[in-house]
């Protein structure tokens, strides 16, 4: 008897030990079968909730229903002491332990049953996001958004303006790439519509309604150097849009980023043809610095043409739904430093991957970088 039932225990610990088995123990002599102890947290669901062992020269009691992980299995019947009959099945266990509420007080950001971070990031940085009610017409104070290569910030001024920079655009950064406005005909505020703007740090993008019938989404394509504006307008007799990439003058340019060639910097060249339009600038610099700055357009027709010696406009004729690529193409990143075609390639690129597919690799990026890392705090009362 002693030997059956020691190698019974021995086979419940194990069991226990990675949440297989909810529990069980025996006694001898006839003894009564004990209620099921609850299994290890973090194991996968249970096999057995529980079982019994009959008295002395009894067998092993037929395994109880299936419990969820870690489930506490219940009574096992009498068995019949040394007659050798199967003591009755152990009952079904009952609800697994669950981690508390993440964003209550007493909420946790680890979930102890998976051994794995537990956080709603999307309704916890929802929470954080920047909302602006009414246009915003200071640049000091436009909201930011990028996609870690190319970043702009925004503001409402002639339609919807960025300034647009690139983290190897120049040495130090020292200076952006350049200015991007939208607008449409009418005006893409006319009427004084219903206005917001938010920042959604989740999605990482900037979207701005104007009413109901018409948004501008600012978004990025991860791992490139570009960024996009995709716009949703159902308004009745939009006639036009226009794209302006410009550049302000730099002919008295100062030397902020100490560049070993300023001229180069003060040099300003475009381009504007079928598939695209844009600016150039630092072609020439000895550090392989330097960048283009371009657009096309995906999901409508579009012309372009070149307004002076640092503006470039595209004129599109308006779908319901269509999106405007912006390349800041850094000649540090380019093959052969040479931006502008690298420039043109990743305008041509994301334009026939299309926004869909595009957006829907943004939103990854970024939610795999907010699920990198997080930090509780909290007190000893747990409200704070």
């Amino acid at each position: 008897m002693s030997a059956h039932i020691f190698s019974l225990e021995r086979a419940c610990l194990a069991l226990a030990l990675v949440g297989m088995a909810g529990g069980c123990s025996a006694t001898g002599g006839g003894g009564q079968a004990t209620a099921g102890q609850p299994g290890a947290a973090g194991g996968s669901a249970g096999t057995d909730s529980g079982a019994a062992v009959g008295g002395f020269g009894g067998d092993l009691a037929h395994a109880g229903s299936d419990g969820g992980a870690g489930m506490r299995g219940g009574a096992g019947a009498d068995g019949s002491a040394g007659a050798g009959a199967d003591g009755a099945a152990g009952a079904t266990g009952g609800s697994a332990p669950v981690t508390t509420v993440v964003d209550g007080p007493m909420g946790e950001a680890f979930d102890t049953i998976k051994g794995v971070l537990d956080v709603d990031y999307a309704g916890y940085l929802s929470k954080h996001d920047v909302v602006f009610n009414t246009p915003n017409t200071n640049p000091i104070q436009g909201l930011t958004v990028g996609n870690g290569r190319v970043g702009a910030i925004a503001w409402s001024q002639n339609g919807l303006t960025m300034q647009v920079s690139a983290v190897d655009s120049s040495q130090q950064t020292a200076f952006s790439a350049g200015l991007v406005s939208f607008n449409t005909n009418p005006a893409i505020d006319a009427g004084t519509p219903a206005f917001q703007q938010r920042l959604s740090m989740y999605d990482g993008t900037l979207a701005t309604k104007y009413g109901s019938d018409h948004t501008v989404t600012i978004v990025g394509a991860p791992n490139s150097e570009v960024i996009g504006l995709h716009v949703v307008d159902t308004r009745a007799g939009v006639t036009s849009a226009t794209v302006d990439v410009s550049l302000w003058d730099v002919s008295a340019l100062g030397n902020s980023g100490n560049v070993p060639n300023l001229a180069t910097w003060e040099k300003v060249t475009t381009w504007s043809e079928s598939a695209s339009a844009g600016l150039s600038r630092g072609q020439q610099d000895p550090n392989s610095f330097g960048y283009s700055l371009g657009a096309t357009v995906e999901g409508a027709p579009f012309t372009t043409q070149m307004v002076d010696g640092s503006h470039v406009r595209l004129t599109i004729t308006p779908s319901a739904s269509y999106t405007i690529w912006i390349a800041a193409a850094t000649r540090l990143n380019a093959p052969n430093n040479d931006s502008v075609t690298q420039a043109k390639a990743a305008l041509a690129q994301t334009a026939q991957a299309g926004f869909a597919s595009t957006f829907a690799a943004y939103e990854t990026f970024w939610h795999g970088f907010w699920a990198k890392s997080f930090v509780q705090y909290s007190n000893g009362a747990g409200d704070a």
